[in-house]
């Protein structure tokens, strides 16, 4: 059966449509949600991760690369950068930077006494026992002994 109205006490929706709560008709799927079967199931929501800015959709989009939605998302800038990722092209943070939040923010700088050697960080880690910087956004603990340190 097709998606609109039919004279059948039961009908089956077709792909992108979902049916009435009497079974007498169909509509089509709303923005965020799919159907890719021919039944009288309703539709289902897109999942994190993905978004339908259509209606009557078959199937979901996934978001770009290092961006995440939450479920139901019906257009595109509902995919937002993922931690350790800033900007428009959601890029990596990079080494000694770090950003601990989703979303549009950007990265900060590992403060002193910390450092971050890989890329895409969401935290920066202590200094080891023994080691200290005293810059920020560092990439690495200087190996110095702290009481040398002192001395200088």
């Amino acid at each position: 059966m097709s998606s609109t109205e039919s004279n059948s006490t039961e009908c089956l929706c077709d792909p992108g449509h979902k049916p009435s709560e009497t079974l007498t008709n169909c509509s089509a799927c709303a923005p965020g949600q799919f159907k890719n079967s021919t039944s009288n199931v309703q539709c289902e929501s897109c999942g994190a991760g993905s978004f339908q800015g259509d209606i009557a959709s078959i199937s979901c989009i996934s978001c770009p690369e290092n961006t995440n939605s939450p479920a139901e998302s019906d257009g595109i800038e509902d995919c937002i950068c993922n931690i350790g990722y800033e900007g428009s092209g959601c890029s990596a943070c990079a080494v000694g930077f770090y950003k601990p939040t989703n979303g549009s923010g950007t990265c900060s700088g590992c403060a002193a006494g910390t450092y971050l050697n890989v890329t895409g960080g969401s935290a920066c880690l202590g200094c080891p026992a023994g080691t200290f910087q005293d810059g920020n956004a560092s990439t690495a603990c200087d190996c110095h002994n702290v009481e040398r340190a002192r001395e200088w």
